[in-house]
Parts: structure tokens; sequence; C-alpha cells
């Protein structure tokens, strides 16, 4: 008797929800289209020579890889009627962001293979085989589909698991991903600012002789924009108000 009433007062734990695969389909296809668009339209070539941190990203592919993440994310993000739980985190949003970034890249690899191989600059004149050479990363059709397709799915799964993280977490990498973005694109500013304080040196070690920033002053941007990150998200809602308003929360 005891034993059952144990085992009936035992905390129930829901089960997670089975992936969305209509979803993961749709947010996949839509991830290579967009990427698609973007690189038709040109911006992907002519931001090409805009780095962010040098040498290793540029402000071209940036246009694209955020495409996977994004849309990764909102593939795994499951629609709660009023009144539910939470859904379970966990299994299912890895699974969904993968699959979603997977597909982007298989779409958008399709869409290389395409431009490659039926000349379509009446349409879209940015299609070009400087765009093709761009995109295969000068390593041909097979090997740059490959890259693609495992990139984008590495990417959809980091979409995937920002849902599975704390939110704190989440705010912590939101900032320091604008604060190394911010930094890098107001160069000149920044530039500007330190030769006009004659602090010059400052620029100097955050910024490349090429443009953008160094390796190491990203990831300094990167630490000390997630700790701010990290720390405003502690506070709630309501205490930034109340500090606003100058007035203390009641005990």
């Amino acid at each position: 008797m005891t034993e059952t009433l144990d085992r009936t007062d035992a905390p129930h734990t829901p089960a997670p929800n089975p992936v969305d695969w209509s979803k993961v389909q749709k947010w996949g296809a839509l991830g290579g289209l967009t990427m698609a668009f973007v690189a038709a339209i040109g911006m992907v070539a002519s931001l090409d020579r805009r780095l962010i941190i040098s040498p290793w990203l540029r402000l071209g592919f940036l246009t694209l890889v955020w495409v996977p993440v994004v849309y990764g994310y909102i593939s795994a993000t499951e629609d709660v009627p009023d009144g539910s739980p939470p859904p379970v985190k966990g299994e299912r949003d890895l699974i969904s962001g993968l699959v979603t970034g997977l597909l982007s890249g298989l779409f958008f690899s399709l869409f290389i293979v395409t431009i490659d191989t039926v000349d379509l600059r009446d349409i879209f004149r940015n299609l070009s085989p400087q765009l093709v050479e761009l995109l295969t990363f000068g390593r041909g059709i097979g090997v740059a589909s490959l890259l693609w397709i495992v990139g984008s799915g590495l990417l959809g799964l980091l979409g995937g698991a920002l849902k599975v993280v704390p939110r704190k977490v989440r705010s912590a990498l939101s900032a320091a991903v604008v604060g190394v973005l911010w930094f890098a694109l107001l160069e000149i500013i920044v530039t500007d600012i330190t030769q006009g304080l004659h602090i010059d040196f400052l620029s100097d070690w955050i910024y490349a002789l090429n443009g953008g920033l160094t390796t190491l002053s990203a990831g300094v941007v990167a630490l000390l924009s997630g700790a701010s990150g990290w720390r405003s998200d502690q506070r709630t809602l309501a205490e930034r108000r109340l500090e606003r308003m100058n007035l203390e929360p009641e005990v």
C-alpha cells in the first residue's frame, strides 16, 4: 500500500514533444532560399571586402551564416497554447535546429550548382563566375557543397542549442555578438576618436592593418560584452523600472 502511494505521489516529468518535421522542412527550405536570395542580390560579393575579424570572417559571409542560426532557433521554438505547461527543452530542440541547418545548406548548395551550370545573369546580374568562385572557396562544387551542408548544419545546431541554454547565457552570447559587430562596423569612428584623444595605440591594438578586429581584440570585446549582458539580465524588468524611478523595492 505504501509503495503504491509513493508511486502515485512521485512528481510526473512531462515527456518532450516530438519534432515537428513539417516546421523543420519549412524553415530549412526558407533558410536555403534566403541564403540564395542574399547571394543573388549581390550582398555577399559587395561586402566581401569588409573584414569583421581579420583574417577569417568577412561581412559578406556574415550575411549568410546568420541564416541557419536564426532559422534553426525559430524551427526549435514550440507553439505553447495558453494555460499549457512550458515545453521540455533538450534533444528535440537540437535535432530541429540541426536538420533545419542541414536542409538550408543543401538547398543553398543546389543554388550554387545551378548558377554554376546555368547562366542566369539576364535575371540576376550578380550571378557571375566570380560569385561561384567566392561561394565555393576556390575548392570546387563538390567540396564546397559538403562544407556548406555540414557548416550550416552546425550553425543550425547552435540555433537549436540557444533554445536549451538558460536565458542568461543567451543574453550573454547576444551581447558578445553585438559588441564584436559594433566595434568592427564602427572602425572608422573608433579610430578617429582614438586619434583625437592621442591614444592611437589603442586602435592599433584593436584593429588589424588590413581592417577588422584582430582575433585577440575580438575575444576581449566578446568577453567584456558577454559579461555585461550576463549581469544586465540578472536584474528583472521590475527592478530596472524601480531603479529608473529612484524607488527601493519592497521587501
